[in-house]
């Protein structure tokens, strides 16, 4: 039998990556709510001592980060995640009924090159919910790629430490 090896830092490595999403949203001119990670108690089997772990928590089971703007009036709704979980994150925002139409649920997606990509949930009454990549981060948080997003796509920010972008 071949044995799995076990992932190590994988929570930590996903909150630093929320921490990172929230951060290029709020530099974005949103206000963003993550969702803080709960005690959870278990027992140890050998010792049979209680102990304490942190475990992570979702918004409503599949949303990592909560992004609001005083400018527009919907919400976003952002997973994230390595690019490898893609079905999975898609299939889990899919299955959410509690969307309405002035909600935006997005993906935000690790990829190798230290890029994000996002996805867009579009919904529509012929095909359905169906996801369309909308453009990308580069790894200076600008955004770079040819479809525009008027939210992302205004020259309006100051990198942190950079002069602005004219």
């Amino acid at each position: 039998m071949i044995e799995k090896k076990k992932r190590k830092g994988t929570r930590s490595k996903g909150r630093a990556f929320e921490k990172r999403c929230a951060d290029i949203l709020e530099e974005y001119g949103f206000h963003t709510y993550t969702a803080p990670p709960k005690l959870g108690w278990w027992k140890d089997k050998d010792t049979g001592e209680l102990k304490t772990q942190s475990k992570s928590q979702d918004i409503f089971g599949c949303v990592d980060i909560i992004g609001k703007r005083s400018s527009f009036s919907f919400t976003i709704w952002v997973q994230c995640g390595e690019r490898s979980t893609l079905w999975k994150k898609k299939q889990d925002v899919q299955n959410f009924t509690g969307w309405i139409g002035s909600d935006l649920p997005l993906l935000f997606m690790k990829n190798e090159d230290r890029t994000i990509s996002v996805f867009q949930l579009c919904n529509t009454g012929t095909i359905g919910a169906t996801w369309f990549e909308i453009g990308k981060f580069d790894n200076r948080r600008n955004w770079v790629s040819a479809p525009a997003w008027v939210d992302f796509s205004f020259g309006t920010r100051t990198p942190k430490g950079k002069k602005a972008i004219k």
